[in-house]
């Protein structure tokens, strides 16, 4: 199956199947609390969708807390993603968002 996108006057064609599995590939790592409500939804996005991933709370984890606040400014925003090495938040949850940094 194969995905078209449109860049500028550019058409990228992109093998989804090879794009999934690329995906899945990657360790997935959400920091989290467990009273988060775009957390939860964060979760329910990844599980529908089969993506396996590593959750660690923060309000457990006092370096992970320290590890969320260096890659977003000094606040603590939940979720939280490490993607393969890529440091992204979700919150607000969107997502789209969420899809489009994972690649699903």
């Amino acid at each position: 199956m194969k995905r078209v996108s449109a860049a500028g006057n550019q058409l990228i064609f992109i093998d989804t199947s090879q794009h999934e599995r690329l995906t899945l590939n990657l360790t997935i790592r959400m920091y989290s609390t467990s009273w988060c409500s775009d957390c939860r939804e964060a979760r329910a996005f990844l599980r529908e969708r089969h993506l396996p991933f590593e959750e660690i709370d923060i309000d457990e984890n006092p370096e992970a807390a320290e590890f969320v606040q260096s890659v977003n400014n000094g606040k603590r925003k939940v979720p939280t993603f490490d993607v393969g090495g890529r440091m992204f938040h979700c919150s607000p949850y969107d997502a789209e968002k969420l899809a489009r940094e994972l690649g699903v």
